[in-house]
């Protein structure tokens, strides 16, 4: 079959035929392919006087002009999507971490700072006070945890040769008419903007199965309709085509299956485990600790405040033995803000179009 200039072709072999070119963002000169750049302007590059751009298919996966229901618009040349994503802070879900303070306290208070110390027992005097001194206390602040990595956002690939027709039959525009040697239902992708005649776009639209009866017996309502007068193209707007079937490893697809989204959250639960330490632990700042307004008038540091006590030392270096219920669990703050985050694979927005009209594909 003869293809349409400016058709672009998936092939399994290392090298493009006569009469085709890589899809690899090449610039050609217009003079010796005018036609080509009637076809696709300058929509992958080139000045559209004296050159022409070819796609950029290297590395890149094809998904369909247009907007699809819930997706964003897409224009024939669009680049879109990432091959690794590096999740900011208000992309990763909303979490807490549960923290422990250390039971132990110490038998004799020797210095007055908290660092490497155990609070220490002051006979007769009460350590914590529940009323705080203005402006000294202060958040404790956990050490960042892990290491802002990207990872990767590719969906199970095969990589191919992506080809396009440098010669060949001009696509005329129009509706109606019959292709030449095309397959009733056969899908391609084209650099124009337009479905040449006897074909449509793969755009979801609803059809009349009188005026469509070969087409609709291919099809059916796999992609939608209601069969008894209408059913649906298939809508390749802003989506690429995966194969059917399963792949090692990978789950089962059917034919008019959709899947996937544009962007993803994620859940507290997809994290990877993981621990925070507090800056002193981490060589960062020193916790500070709140200071009471005024003497303890509590034993408890539950909800309290390490209480100013005049003359006395309030922290030892040596640690008596573990003293249940001092110290209890706590939670910390929520972090994250469980927002999206891109979720497209690297991926070029081209023309995916249907035969209208042609031959009859037989099965056998």
């Amino acid at each position: 079959m003869e293809p349409f200039v400016g058709e672009i072709r998936i092939f399994g072999c290392n090298y493009a035929p006569i009469g085709w070119a890589f899809c690899n963002g090449a610039i050609l000169p217009v003079q010796a392919y005018s036609t080509l750049s009637a076809v696709i302007g300058t929509r992958f590059g080139g000045d559209g006087t004296t050159t022409v751009g070819l796609p950029s298919m290297n590395g890149n996966a094809p998904i369909g002009r247009g907007q699809g229901p819930g997706l964003s618009p897409r224009n024939v040349g669009d680049k879109v999507g990432l091959s690794n994503v590096t999740l900011g802070l208000n992309e990763i879900p909303a979490h807490q971490h549960t923290f422990e303070g250390k039971a132990n306290v110490a038998t004799a208070a020797n210095t007055a700072s908290p660092a490497q110390s155990y609070v220490a027992e002051a006979t007769g005097k009460e350590l914590y006070t529940s009323v705080p001194k203005s402006g000294a206390t202060e958040h404790i602040v956990l050490a960042p945890a892990g290491g802002t990595q990207p990872h990767n956002n590719m969906q199970p690939y095969l990589a191919m040769n992506f080809c396009i027709a440098t010669e060949g039959i001009f696509p005329v525009r129009g509706d109606g008419g019959s292709p030449v040697e095309a397959y009733v239902g056969e899908i391609k992708m084209f650099a124009g903007d337009y479905a040449p005649m006897g074909w449509a776009f793969c755009d979801g639209k609803e059809m009349s199965i009188s005026e469509n009866e070969t087409l609709y017996t291919l099809l059916g309502t796999t992609f939608g309709g209601n069969g008894q007068t209408t059913f649906m193209l298939p809508d390749l707007r802003g989506r690429l085509p995966i194969g059917l079937g399963q792949s090692p490893g990978q789950p089962n697809y059917t034919l008019g299956q959709r899947a996937g989204a544009e962007t993803t959250t994620i859940l507290s639960t997809q994290l990877p485990t993981h621990t925070h330490l507090t800056p002193e632990s981490a060589g960062g700042k020193r916790i500070k600790y709140g200071n009471a307004s005024a003497s303890g008038d509590s034993g408890s540091p539950l909800g309290r405040h390490a209480a100013i006590v005049p003359g006395l030392k309030q922290y030892g270096k040596t640690a008596s033995t573990n003293k249940t219920g001092a110290f209890t669990k706590g939670v910390t703050a929520l972090a994250g803000a469980t927002l999206p985050h891109e979720n497209m694979q690297p991926s070029l927005a081209v023309s995916f179009i249907i035969c209208l009209y042609g031959i009859f594909p037989s099965q056998f």
